[in-house]
């Protein structure tokens, strides 16, 4: 651009251009190096850069579950879950929407590697689909801290029963 070139480094990172009056430049994953009239400047995860008409640079941080990142969400690739592990679909989520994945016991990352998917998510937004996935099993999440994806196992009294009254551990998440 008429502000700087750029390039990234295996990221999520997104480019805003208004000819005339600036660049901004944000990174959710990975790195980009933007060139700016021979002034090389480095952005990591949750970092922007905003380069103006006179070529000022202004840094600025950027959470990397911010509304601004809400369009991706359009473009999420879709993933199967059917026998994909719990912690692997977790991890798809943290990624996809720039969550920090945290176990609230350091067991629930083993036992959620354990769990074993089935069904499907097609045509579920990633925070539908996290739902679904869920509520078939003995964990449960919590995205109300800004940025984090918090996952525990369920107490007896928030368990999941089945029509005849009993815990539901299964791990199968319906077809849609």
């Amino acid at each position: 651009t008429e502000f700087g070139s750029l390039t990234h480094l295996g990221t999520q990172y997104q480019v805003q251009v208004q000819p005339g009056q600036f660049m901004f430049v944000s990174v959710r994953e990975g790195q980009v190096r933007v060139d700016t009239s021979g002034q090389m400047q480095s952005l990591a995860r949750g970092e922007g850069l905003r380069i103006l008409e006179d070529k000022s640079v202004i840094r600025v941080g950027v959470p990397t579950f911010d509304a601004q990142w809400q369009w991706v969400s359009d473009f999420v690739p879709e993933f199967s879950i059917e026998r994909q592990s719990l912690s692997v679909f977790l991890d798809w989520f943290a990624r996809e929407t720039g969550r920090t994945l945290i176990f609230i016991a350091p067991a629930g990352r083993i036992a959620t590697s354990r769990t074993i998917l089935n069904g499907s998510i097609a045509g579920l937004t990633p925070l539908q689909a996290l739902a679904a996935v869920m509520a078939t099993t003995q964990f449960q999440y919590d995205v109300s801290v800004p940025g984090q994806l918090r996952v525990s196992v369920r107490t007896s009294a928030s368990a999941i029963m089945n029509k005849n009254g009993a815990p539901n551990t299964a791990s199968a998440v319906p077809s849609y």
